[in-house]
């Protein structure tokens, strides 16, 4: 009786621990850069909800101006009370919380890398120090993320050298450990998910030998460098994207590449945004997909950053402003617009269609750049972190490592592997500017299905109760840094205040310059007419003075010191010095 008792015991609980292991992995990056923004902008390490995640990752790091070392972004990273050590300390509540070290960016480019990347000496003394950095301050990872080699004034040799660095890490890292009886720092790489920057930057059959996880950034494949409208993280293609590149913009197409190359399921980790590419309309009657654009739309309230808006601002836009939503069936994705400003989002809907996509395709789960894009305070009236949350519920369904402990968790969801209930919309339909065919997508289908019946979209999941507007509902066919196409015939486009690239660009979000820790409180920034001096200009980006067809770029730190980055627009094109970009050149001024 006791042995059938045991067995009986053995079947109730192998099964559990089965599907705990089974949970998937949530990396989460986290911007140190936000403890300068405004209001309920301002984020501290603090606001980190520690039980949401497996792996934090500190963004960013920077590299000493001699390619030998890793030298901190922010003013007090270190120290007592630095941020550092307060980002480590939420492992003392989450013991099974890892936190990783993110180096690059795609503000920092390549510049910082290629004295490292081109000197063999050079290169094995930082890897050497960035295992000593790591465990100074105790961090459990680092995160590559160079955007991207072999482009940006990167050699196109770097394409191969980068392989041999990620190699040097990687066996550093092994080697380290074996030797101390430490546990084996984890090495994650930030790559591009489009053809443009893949077959510049990585050999991929190599590349993949070398990392414990790839976080694939799979966003930004539309914003503000094109003339229309689009979203940018759609996880289908849209049915009127023309042939070629911009038929491969979409999460389901890069995928499908890297699980092509080789990549092990187990070490995919697929890129889901927190927050909204905007767009200034050309006409704010024309309001849908592929609508005229001039450039990107006004920069957000709290975050400050043009042509990018952070979840609670769009919820807020459309709570108190009356933005308007519609759903692009196509690509199963929202879009919000008001007067002449457009953004593409994420809601708790298209969040869950990519969560359940990752576990449909059995990678070892997702990353979000960034928490404190989301919701963090809860002022959108569904609670702290709605997405990140609703990220939680389905890659966590049973309880996993990332909740363990978590004092306060709601019941777990389930995936039901199929479209759940649903009310009939309150408005019309409506695809672009045009009534689509009408269609179905099942929840797991590699592309739409326009063929089938049209799919009922659910009813808004925000509490109408609480005041607070349908930022839910969904009335038409389904769409920074990180991490789009339009590429330039020609250059390289780079915008501070975005986290976008030309054509197909990669990266993640990054600071809003403007509010930057390393400008004296209290001071203008000199003009840039005239001047190419960064210690004068300050921090950001600034019309070459000797032509309207270059720009210059003055980053923070010790790069301020270290002289201005001159870049070449493309052909066509100039600096626009109010929209941060290169624009067309008839749309800009120039007085050179």
């Amino acid at each position: 009786m006791k042995m059938k008792t045991s067995i009986l015991i053995l079947l109730l609980v192998l099964p559990f621990n089965i599907l705990v292991d089974a949970s998937k992995k949530i990396f989460c990056y986290y911007s140190s850069f936000a403890q300068t923004r405004a209001g309920i902008g301002k984020f501290l390490p603090e606001d980190v909800d520690p039980f949401l995640c497996t792996h934090i990752i500190y963004a960013f790091v920077d590299i000493s101006p001699n390619g030998r070392d890793l030298l901190k972004f922010n003013w007090n990273d270190d120290g007592p009370n630095g941020l550092y050590d307060r980002t480590i300390s939420l492992k003392s509540k989450n013991p099974q919380l890892k936190v990783l070290l993110a180096v690059g960016g795609w503000q920092i480019g390549s510049k910082p890398f290629i004295p490292m990347i081109t000197n063999e000496s050079n290169r094995k003394h930082w890897v050497k120090n960035v295992v000593r950095y790591l465990r100074k301050y105790s961090f459990d990872g680092f995160d590559m993320d160079w955007e991207f080699p072999a482009t940006r004034g990167s050699s196109p040799q770097d394409k191969y050298r980068f392989t041999t660095l990620m190699k040097e890490l990687y066996e550093a890292f092994k080697t380290e450990a074996e030797e101390t009886g430490n546990e084996k720092l984890i090495l994650t790489l930030a790559t591009a998910s489009g053809t443009y920057y893949i077959s510049q930057s990585y050999e991929p059959e190599e590349i993949i030998k070398y990392l414990d996880y790839m976080l694939l950034m799979t966003y930004n494949y539309h914003g503000q460098w094109e003339k229309q409208t689009g979203h940018h993280a759609g996880l289908w293609k849209h049915r009127d994207d023309p042939p070629g590149e911009k038929s491969e913009l979409h999460q389901e197409w890069s995928i499908d590449y890297w699980l092509d190359k080789g990549i092990p399921k187990h070490k995919l980790i697929v890129g889901i945004p927190t927050y909204g590419m905007s767009f200034t309309l050309a006409d704010p009657n024309q309001h849908g997909v592929f609508a005229p654009a001039n450039g990107g739309g006004r920069m957000g309230k709290y975050t400050s950053e043009g042509g990018i808006l952070s979840y609670y601002e769009v919820c807020e836009n459309i709570n108190r402003h009356g933005w308007k939503t519609e759903w692009i069936d196509d690509q199963g994705v929202p879009y919000a617009y008001g007067g002449d400003q457009w953004v593409g989002y994420e809601n708790l809907e298209s969040i869950k269609l990519k969560a359940e996509n990752i576990m449909r395709r059995d990678v070892a789960g997702a990353f979000v750049w960034s928490v404190e894009m989301d919701d963090f305070s809860g002022s959108c009236g569904r609670g702290k972190y709605p997405l990140l949350n609703t990220v939680v519920k389905i890659l966590q369904p049973y309880g996993g490592r990332a909740q363990t402990a978590h004092a306060t968790t709601t019941p777990r969801y389930i995936p039901s592997f199929a479209p759940a209930p649903i009310d009939k919309p309150t408005r019309d339909y409506v695809s672009n500017t045009r009534e689509p065919k009408r269609s179905r997508r099942p929840l797991f289908t590699r592309g739409p299905n326009w063929r089938t019946k049209w799919h009922k979209r659910p009813k808004n999941n925000w509490d109408d109760e609480e005041g607070v507007n349908a930022l839910e509902k969904r009335t038409t066919a389904r769409h920074w840094n990180a991490r789009p196409t339009g590429r330039p015939s020609s250059g390289d486009v780079i915008q501070i205040h975005t986290t976008q690239r030309p054509s197909y660009i990669d990266q993640t979000i990054r600071p809003a310059w403007k509010k930057s820790p390393w400008k004296k409180p209290g001071t203008k920034s000199p003009s840039a007419a005239g001047s190419s001096d960064c210690s004068r200009l300050g921090v950001g980006m600034f019309t070459d003075p000797a032509s309207c067809e270059r720009f210059i770029m003055c980053l923070p730190g010790a790069w301020l010191e270290y002289g201005p980055i001159r870049m070449a627009c493309p052909a066509g094109t100039r600096f626009d010095e109010n929209l941060k970009i290169c624009n067309h050149a008839s749309s800009v001024e120039c007085w050179v």
